[in-house]
């Protein structure tokens, strides 16, 4: 029995390899993060800079735990605001599957215009790059001396982001288009796979926070993601924030399940997030399911309550105005 179950992972890490390198196009390429709520600027750098202060996040996705090969997403992600009207930060990200790893590091850059008192919109663009490769170390196969795994291969390619959001009140909703280039990245001449091809994405992010009582909020959200003419999927959430400090969020995933995160705001400034993932297609036989956490700090902005921009912005958990000593 315990023989056929490594067996049954094996074929699930090769057959993920395999999927993934025959025609990346089908599936998408970007990680899934369970909690854009609070790391927004992973999802579209028009976020950047709109939570008023400096926040650093690191979290880590391991998804089909138990099954070898399975993906793993580690990710660093930062934000803070410039002069009131910009924002600065970035994303790092490297995910794993089978004997394929993607890495990639942008700078976001995004500016804030205001509409009017109680609305502003934000533009941003991310630049950077990426590396794809192939590592066949540990793999199990019949035939050694397939030229695929003699190797590791692999490349390195330019990459953009460009993203937009409306904000009006407690309310934000946001688009973005990843891998907007398109580019590919190209593996060595004289290798087995000629490379790996980015396709274009859109995520759409919105939300809007209901007041329930005076510690007491809520906030509805639609999290969607695709790629023209080929896949899409979206995440229902529901959020329920106490005192601005615990905060726990119920998910469903299109396509893959039931998702429940928590976490916290200590002390206003350490970020702490855990969300779990049910398995699905019967993998519980095989893996316990998919998990996420993330930590992070946050430095309390030194802007203050008079710019008219902040004023309008999003009541984010932790969020506070700094007093006006003018």
């Amino acid at each position: 029995m315990l023989e056929k179950q490594n067996s049954i992972r094996r074929t699930v890490c090769v057959l993920l390899s395999l999927l993934i390198l025959a025609n990346s196009s089908y599936a998408q390429q970007l990680f899934h993060t369970n909690f854009a709520n609070q790391n927004r600027v992973s999802i579209n750098p028009a976020f950047t800079g709109t939570t008023f202060n400096f926040d650093i996040i690191g979290g880590q996705r391991l998804q089909w735990v138990g099954v070898d090969g399975a993906p793993s997403t580690t990710y660093l992600s930062a934000t803070a605001l410039v002069k009131n009207t910009m924002g600065l930060g970035g994303n790092v990200v490297l995910d794993r599957a089978g004997m394929y790893n993607h890495f990639s590091s942008k700078l976001n850059y995004a500016y804030h215009i205001e509409i009017d008192k109680s609305s502003w919109i934000s533009f941003g663009l991310g630049l950077g790059f990426l590396q794809s490769s192939l590592t066949p170390n540990g793999m199990v196969a019949t035939d050694y001396s397939d030229e695929l795994i003699q190797g590791a291969q692999g490349g390195i390619g330019f990459d953009a982001d460009f993203g937009a959001a409306y904000f009006r009140e407690n309310a934000r909703v946001g688009v973005a288009i990843a891998q907007l280039l398109q580019n590919k990245v190209k593996y060595r001449s004289n290798g087995p796979v000629e490379g790996f091809g980015l396709a274009r994405h859109i995520n759409l992010f919105g939300a809007f926070d209901i007041e329930l009582s005076e510690k007491l909020k809520a906030a509805p959200s639609l999290a969607v993601r695709t790629v023209p003419k080929m896949s899409t999927q979206f995440d229902l959430g529901f959020m329920v924030t106490h005192d601005e400090t615990i905060w726990t969020n119920f998910i469903y995933r299109q396509g893959s399940g039931f998702i429940i995160a928590m976490g916290t705001h200590y002390n206003k400034k350490y970020l702490f997030g855990f969300s779990y993932e049910l398995p699905m297609f019967g993998m519980t036989k095989y893996g316990s399911g998919s998990y996420e956490v993330y930590l992070g700090y946050r430095i309390r902005s030194s802007y203050k309550e008079k710019s008219q921009l902040r004023k309008v912005a999003p009541k984010l958990p932790a969020v506070e105005a700094e007093p006006d000593t003018d």
